[in-house]
């Protein structure tokens, strides 16, 4: 958003807003962009629908992007000194970030940087700060000093030289984006997509994947699936190999997303529990997630024809086709292609599954190897120098469903 309202001059009701709030014009709206995190509390404590979310989610950014001193490029000298929540004035609860106002400084000084107020590795005089267009009188330069000394040098909060280091590149190309040491300089350098902006929150403090695995391996009895394969299965959400439809079956299914029959009886008067392909063949089952993806036996008829047509090298067993493949600790690439091959076909037949489920439909076998056939196809058609692809040729899973098709 922000780079958006920034540098596009866009101008709708939500930018009005902005504007108004922060004293801004269109033209002047690249401001935000030198600007210290804390300058936009006043706005996120509006609680403006959505405004205010967004620029909470700009102002974390803000505090990211700002680095430690380190020998390869030079962001914390760039960061803004006055509304900074990293340089702050105080003892105890209440300390508070640097305002232009305690120096006697104009407002628009909040821009200036930190590395803006050191001149050869020493605080800035009053001389070349009124070059600058700030007037400040010698008490008020004096004390401003007395603060920049306690916060640079050795064994202080910024433990380094004020000064910036050369960033090593190949000049004749284009900044790489972890070496360039402004926010404005940083949105400029990418046109869409939220990775650039994601690499900041990630490459500062690496999120931790959280997985309840209580949670998963509740959803099956008896085989338990191990952390590996939990972890496993949901990587492979983001499989590039399938498209979205399969993805999304199968988070949905995982994530409980998808109701049950034996969920809807529970509030749908006019819906009964019991597996409808069970109720058949005169067994009541509940259909829950695991009875619906694994032990109805419908489905375990074609888990088992399809594990004899491909030959595959697995188990038929809950925590295999429902999650994933084990992957041992000591596998080479070649081998977990394999095992990734094995989940690429339990999620075509899951999503084949659910989808027959939501139809209230039996299960066709040939609809089951034709889109095996065609997925694997797609597989080695698009992505051809993969390993993956060697495999489904070594193989010759295809050459396998198009006999059993052609029988």
């Amino acid at each position: 958003m922000g780079e958006k309202v920034c540098n596009n001059r866009l101008n709708d009701h939500w930018c009005d807003i902005l504007d108004t709030q922060f004293g801004l014009t269109p033209n002047t709206r690249e401001n935000i962009y030198e600007w210290g995190a804390n300058k936009f509390e006043n706005v996120i404590n509006l609680n403006l629908p959505c405004i205010s979310g967004f620029i909470r989610g700009y102002q974390e950014f803000c505090k990211h992007f700002a680095t430690e001193p380190n020998p390869r490029e030079n962001r914390w000298l760039s960061a803004p000194f006055f509304n900074n929540p990293k340089i702050l004035w105080g003892q105890g609860r209440n300390k508070k970030s640097f305002t232009p106002g305690q120096f006697g400084l104009k407002k628009d000084a909040e821009k200036l940087t930190l590395g803006d107020l050191f001149s050869n590795q020493k605080p800035i005089t009053r001389d070349a700060l009124i070059n600058k267009g700030y007037n400040i009188t010698v008490l008020q330069r004096n004390s401003l000093e007395k603060h920049l000394i306690k916060l640079v040098g050795h064994g202080k909060q910024f433990d380094a030289t004020p000064k910036k280091v050369t960033v090593k590149c190949d000049p004749n190309k284009p900044t790489p984006g972890h070496l360039i040491d402004n926010i404005k300089d940083y949105m400029s350098s990418f046109k869409k997509g939220s990775a650039p902006i994601r690499k900041i929150f990630t490459s500062i403090k690496p999120l931790t994947l959280k997985i309840d695995h209580k949670k998963f391996n509740g959803k099956i009895t008896g085989d338990k699936a191990s952390i590996n394969q939990i972890t496993t299965s949901l990587k492979n959400l983001q499989c590039k190999y399938l498209s979205n439809d399969y993805l999304d079956y199968k988070s949905r299914a995982l994530h409980g997303k998808t109701q049950f029959f034996s969920n809807l009886a529970h509030y749908k008067h006019n819906v009964q529990k019991w597996c409808k392909h069970c109720l058949e063949m005169g067994i009541r089952t509940s259909e829950d997630f695991e009875h619906a993806v694994y032990t109805c036996p419908q489905v375990q008829y074609i888990m088992h024809m399809v594990k004899t047509t491909l030959d595959l090298n697995c188990d038929i067993r809950p925590s295999v086709c429902i999650f994933s493949c084990p992957r041992p600790p000591d596998a080479t690439k070649n081998e977990i292609s394999k095992l990734l091959i094995i989940d690429i076909i339990w999620m075509i037949v899951m999503k084949i599954i659910l989808k027959n489920r939501s139809e209230e439909s039996r299960i066709c076998e040939i609809k089951v190897m034709s889109e095996l056939k065609q997925n694997l196809e797609m597989i080695v058609r698009n992505f051809p120098s993969h390993l993956i692809s060697h495999n489904i040729i070594s193989s010759n899973l295809i050459l396998k469903l198009k006999f059993e098709l052609v029988q």
